[in-house]
């Protein structure tokens, strides 16, 4: 069975599915000129859904590669679990004093919170901070 690969779609395969919608070319011919699945033809055609009016005065719904980078982007940004030491400020506050004002490395400040026996209610490892 072969193993499953997902990739994002880049400008220049927005710009391509554009020029393919113009031409007429069906989802599947699209999706099998870009190596995706049809869903993904379909998502991003979705996501690029722009009103636009026509030299005639008619507004007609288009696909816009702008608008699909632009929507991508912001969910992007969007994307990630909150950070855990946003949870507990007086940890963020005590490691950032030991890094910045002590020149304490993440290391360093999490062992001299063991040391101190501080107790704050989130426990942070290293590699997370």
């Amino acid at each position: 069975m072969g193993e499953r690969r997902f990739s994002h779609l880049r400008w220049k395969d927005r710009l391509k599915i554009e020029k393919m919608l113009k031409e007429k070319r069906s989802v599947r011919e699209i999706a099998d000129a870009l190596h995706v699945h049809n869903s993904t033809v379909y998502r991003e055609i979705r996501r690029g859904m722009t009103q636009q009016r026509t030299t005639e005065l008619v507004d007609v719904e288009v696909y816009c590669p702008e608008t699909a980078q632009r929507k991508y982007r912001e969910g992007l940004q969007a994307k990630g679990p909150d950070l855990k030491i946003g949870a507990d400020r007086g940890l963020a506050e005590y490691i950032e004093d030991k890094i910045i004002n002590d020149h304490y490395s993440p290391a360093a400040a999490l062992a001299k919170i063991k040391e101190e026996g501080r107790i704050f209610s989130v426990e942070i490892s290293e590699w997370t901070l």
